[in-house]
């Protein structure tokens, strides 16, 4: 049995595949830790199932698969079933295998120590650029660590479940992230880089599709969510903020309706920075109220497209801490459950503090 797996998927990308598969090589040939290589092709048309059985003869790869699937996650979920090894980790075509940290996040999971681990990971578009540090505080708020740097026991895949492909298009390593960690605790976090991430990949190129799947998030996780805000209030406060950063992302989609950046929409920008900065509850209350209205003026500039209605109708509810908010009473879009996804959010933790500023508790 290997000690571990190396998950590839990849669907007509040959040649981003060369080059994840020749730093897995290298690094095999430098180091004695035991790794299985297992590529996960999509029936690619490319020559790339033609190519995978010429490296297999070679002993380039351990093993491949190539057969039509449903998506990202479900070819994942197969690797999942197929590895070998007792430690997964997942590396996509055109993502590079840096490996000086890998026997360090690897050692603590075989050893029974931890059940997950996560390192850093480097973008390609800047190698000399300060590395994606994993971020395990942040759990919740969104993927705490990039897929290349997660590093978690086969079994506990396996016990788990996999990804939610059904539930997930974009975000549901996201998810399987915050599983484990609600079933095994914290992970153990190396400061030494493992990969280099391709920039411009699937979950880059998610768009607004990943707003709401960060609400279904929040919703499926949310009795943790309560949890880890009653015992820390820094958490509480990063959730509540992260709604509205997660409503005002969107805006980064507005220029491609031909709108320019406007006066507005650099106002907003001062605004949220202030926002940032300040440690008054008060003046952040204020201050996101602020930037909502910056933010309609800006949408109200746009045509009436779905996107910069959807960026319009998330940014009222974010902004609104009326309990009789007329957006809350809306059925027919977004999705009720999402809808009740953002409820949940602003009753329990906006309309619980300002219980408390009444009451003078807290």
């Amino acid at each position: 049995m290997y000690s571990l797996t190396i998950v590839t998927v990849c669907f007509n990308a040959r040649e981003d595949l060369r080059g994840t598969t020749d730093s897995v090589v290298a690094y095999k040939q430098r180091h004695d830790l035991s790794v299985e290589h297992l590529i996960v092709d999509g029936s690619s048309a490319d020559g790339t199932p033609e190519l995978l059985r010429e490296w297999l003869a070679e002993g380039k790869i351990e093993a491949y698969v190539s057969e039509p699937d449903e998506g990202i996650y479900d070819a994942m979920n197969k690797g999942i079933r197929l590895a070998r090894g007792k430690v997964l980790m997942f590396l996509n075509a055109g993502d590079l295998l840096t490996g000086e940290g890998l026997r360090e996040c690897v050692e603590p999971i075989v050893q029974g120590r931890y059940a997950t681990a996560g390192a850093p990971v480097v973008h390609s578009s800047d190698p000399a650029k300060k590395p994606d540090f994993p971020v395990f505080e942040y759990i919740y708020l969104g993927a705490p660590v990039c897929h290349q740097g997660y590093f978690a026991a086969t079994d506990l895949y396996r016990r788990l479940g996999g990804y939610d492909a059904a539930t997930y298009r974009c975000m549901a390593d996201a998810d399987f992230i915050c599983r484990a960690y609600a079933a095994t605790g914290e992970p153990y976090v190396s400061r030494v880089p493992v990969a280099i991430f391709a920039d411009g990949g699937f979950s880059q190129n998610c768009g607004y599709r990943f707003l709401p799947e960060y609400l279904e998030i929040r919703e499926r996780h949310w009795d943790a969510i309560q949890k880890h805000c009653a015992e820390d209030a820094h958490y509480a406060e990063l959730i509540t903020f992260a709604l509205l950063e997660h409503c005002t992302y969107l805006v980064r989609w507005v220029p491609e309706f031909g709108l320019e950046k406007s006066k507005i929409e650099l106002q907003r920008e001062h605004v949220r920075d202030q926002r940032r900065t300040t440690h008054s509850w008060k003046q952040k209350l204020l201050l996101l109220w602020a930037e909502r209205v910056c933010l309609q003026q800006l949408c109200s500039m746009g045509k009436n497209t779905p996107l910069v209605a959807k960026l319009a109708y998330w940014a009222a509810i974010a902004g609104s801490l009326r309990p009789d908010n007329p957006f809350m009473k809306m059925e027919h879009y977004p999705h009720r459950s999402l809808r009740r996804a953002l409820i949940a959010l602003l009753k329990s933790r906006f309309l619980r503090l300002v219980g408390k500023r009444k009451t003078g508790a807290g």
